[in-house]
């Protein structure tokens, strides 16, 4: 007899913004009965490499302690089935979800991406090619003086699309908010559950 299996959400520095996604009816119902939700924290911050801050020009000290993590937690669950593990979180945790994309294109189902703070100066053509075909989407504020968007998921998905990326949506809020008003949250469960491409959401 089969056993259902279910999906696994992998977050990191949960955002407000997914605060209102994941509880949402209308995203829930993409999982069925339900999912697997892992929301692993770091000692310090994602971002970390050896000597300081990284923003991808420099390996970070935990993509490969949290990658054994995520395997363990599936191998521990034989409910959770392989084919569907999502990655996701925003900036620090951001820049952790590519960074695994980046190491695993072929483990992940999807990536849903908030605030990346990966620098698109240091991901290389090679790894623009073997990640075209991950189902990623990218929220970024236009105004975040941060995680510059022109510095880092603009020129990305630009790459990414050119790459002959089908499955890659954007979507670009005109200011930051601690909280979106419900038709832009409506707006951005589409967009993750069926890829519909990118979208800018003035404001």
């Amino acid at each position: 007899m089969e056993v259902e299996r279910e999906a696994l959400i992998r977050r990191s520095h949960f955002s407000e913004t997914e605060q209102q996604i994941m509880p949402h009816q209308k995203f829930s119902s993409f999982f069925g009965d339900g999912a697997y939700v892992l929301v692993p924290q770091a000692p310090t911050f994602w971002m970390q490499g050896e000597n300081g801050m990284t923003r991808g020009q420099t390996n970070d000290i935990y993509n490969v302690a949290l990658m054994a993590l995520i395997q363990d937690f599936v191998k521990s669950n034989p409910k959770i089935d392989p084919k569907r593990i999502y990655v996701g979180g925003c900036s620090n945790g951001g820049y952790m979800s590519l960074k695994l994309i980046l190491e695993h294109p072929d483990y992940f189902a999807a990536g849903y991406i908030s605030a990346l703070a990966y620098n698109n100066e240091f991901i290389t053509d090679t790894q623009v090619q073997s990640i075209k075909n991950v189902p990623i989407w990218f929220v970024h504020s236009k105004d975040d003086s941060t995680t510059k968007p022109d510095e880092t998921v603009v020129p990305l998905y630009k790459r990414l699309k050119e790459a002959g990326a089908k499955k890659t949506s954007i979507s670009v809020i005109m200011t930051t908010l601690l909280t979106l008003p419900d038709f832009m949250v409506e707006k951005i469960i589409t967009i993750l559950v069926t890829g519909l491409g990118s979208t800018r959401m003035p404001m």
